[in-house]
């Protein structure tokens, strides 16, 4: 060996199985790709069962017995409080304000679809930890169960203020009060 001489790397030895190895894990990553993206198309094309148009307005008869401001979670199977309804924008957290009237619940949401619940739709109301994948403190979020087509999803909905929370409350007696006890 020379003064200027470069030790000279090892030569690889196995170019076809270094090659399929390559190609196989390049397989894998396309493979999961295009699985998360056809759950993804499932998710917002109303995947579990299909829904029925949502309303995005009110009826006009429909006036305010009381607003909340607060922040809108989102939807989720009432069987999967983990997995967010994303059809029709249901799934898109905003803020919103929350109103109420005996025929219906109406959230009017920032850079989201409104969403209007008859109350005809609702089949429970009640404070719990939280909905669509989000989780706040203990009886911090409004979750509205409502059924839509042959669905049955919960809606959660925060007030900004302890004030707000308070009149959640009273939405959550006046909805018991419509629907009678629960079993």
């Amino acid at each position: 060996m020379g003064v200027n001489s470069v030790p000279e790397s090892a030569p690889v030895t196995d170019w076809p199985l270094r090659l399929l190895l390559v190609a196989g894990l390049i397989a894998i990553l396309v493979l999961i790709f295009l699985l998360m993206r056809r759950r993804w198309k499932l998710l917002t094309a109303g995947g579990e069962g299909r829904h029925q148009a949502v309303v995005e307005s009110a009826p006009e008869s429909f006036v305010p017995t009381e607003v909340v401001p607060g922040l809108y979670l989102g939807t989720s199977p009432a069987s999967n409080w983990m997995l967010r309804v994303m059809s029709q924008g249901l799934g898109v957290r905003s803020r919103a304000t929350c109103q109420w009237a005996p025929e219906g619940l109406f959230f009017t949401r920032q850079g989201a679809t409104d969403v209007y619940i008859d109350m005809s739709l609702v089949r429970d109301a009640g404070f719990g930890r939280g909905v669509a994948g989000t989780v706040r403190a203990k009886g911090s979020v409004l979750v509205i169960r409502w059924q839509l087509g042959e669905a049955i999803l919960d809606t959660g909905f925060r007030a900004d203020t302890s004030e707000g929370h308070h009149k959640l409350m009273e939405l959550e007696k006046h909805v018991e009060k419509i629907l009678g006890p629960i079993s």
